[in-house]
């Protein structure tokens, strides 16, 4: 079944061929990306249209590297005035939040920075001991175990004695040359449920308050 007409398809590679890039195609008829490619990938361009595109290209990179730099100086402007050690509670609700388990105290992760600063506020903030937390690591090869639990003792400070791993080369299909790690704590029902509760009140209060006031940083990068 066709689900462009013949007419729109012979516009499109017009456009193609006067210079229209991928992404003004996709503009002008609203069409995903590798639709548009499948229909124009083999038309044969000449080297004036060839280097129009080149050029566009060119500018494509130049917007990007525009792009980038407001958006390093608008996201350095709005963390500045963030204190961290007060909304660090928070941080760790959001993470959990995003990452945990919603049924008991579990997060999994393989990114060794948002470990990192899982466990800080879990020690700093929430009193975990560190002999309470735990880990296991879900690995696909025996043979790297070891060297997993090195590399996860050195980012989590965890002892090695309470890293465990779980091998199961069907299951754990990652592509991290660590593995995941699930991090868990002993005893941990009452932290389950202030993690929670926090998680709540700040869904509560970002719905009937912020959302509603606060401005688009997306419209300043244009």
């Amino acid at each position: 079944m066709r689900i462009h007409s013949i007419s729109k398809i012979k516009s499109l590679k017009h456009y193609r061929k006067i210079g229209y890039s991928i992404h003004e195609l996709m503009i002008k008829f609203n069409m995903p990306k590798t639709t548009i490619w499948h229909h124009i990938h083999n038309l044969e361009l000449s080297e004036k249209q060839k280097e129009i595109l080149r050029r566009k290209q060119g500018g494509s990179k130049i917007r990007t590297a525009k792009q980038w730099k407001i958006a390093n100086i608008l996201s350095k402007e709005l963390v500045r005035s963030i204190k961290i050690k007060e909304i660090a509670p928070v941080i760790l609700t959001l993470l959990y939040w995003a990452e945990g388990n919603k049924k008991g105290f579990a997060f999994t992760n393989t990114d060794p920075n948002m470990i990192k600063i899982f466990l800080k506020i879990l020690r700093e903030c929430f009193g975990v001991k560190n002999i309470d937390v735990k880990a296991i690591i879900r690995i696909n090869n025996f043979q790297n175990s070891s060297e997993s639990i090195n590399y996860w003792h050195a980012i989590t400070r965890i002892p090695t004695k309470n890293i465990g791993t779980n091998l199961n080369p069907i299951q754990n299909k990652g592509k991290s040359k660590y593995g995941v790690l699930r991090i868990t704590v002993r005893k941990s029902g009452r932290l389950f449920k202030l993690i929670n509760s926090i998680n709540n009140e700040l869904t509560l209060k970002t719905l009937s308050s912020i959302l509603k006031t606060t401005s688009p940083l997306v419209a300043q990068m244009d």
